[in-house]
């Protein structure tokens, strides 16, 4: 037996810039290791400010939008009502693990 060495994060995740995130970049290092952009500038992307929340996108989307979520336990996709998924998400008592992986909403 012999003991199993981990390397800390620094040594693992690669922190291009935005600017330096470009195809090449992503050929050269593929998604193997996790990425951290360290500075958004170069990205050609528009990101919310750090404050937007779950209740921001309810708000721009509409608590009537159905969702695809992802029950985590059973690893089974069900529809919800993005309202009532914000419910759940800042209730204290979850029975549930859901998962949002994606919700597209840019022209909303």
């Amino acid at each position: 037996f012999s003991p199993v060495t981990h390397h800390s994060s620094d040594e693992v995740i690669l922190k291009p810039t935005g600017s330096q995130l470009t195809v090449e970049f992503l050929e050269e290092n593929s998604f193997s290791v996790p990425i951290l952009v360290l500075k958004k500038d170069g990205l050609g992307m528009t990101l919310p400010s750090p404050s937007f929340t779950v209740r921001d996108v309810e708000h721009y989307v509409g608590s009537d939008k159905e969702i695809d979520v992802i029950d985590v336990v059973r690893q089974a996709d069900c529809k919800m009502k993005l309202g009532d998924f914000v419910k759940y998400y800042y209730s204290g008592k979850r029975e549930k693990v859901l998962n949002v992986i994606s919700l597209e909403f840019s022209d909303t």
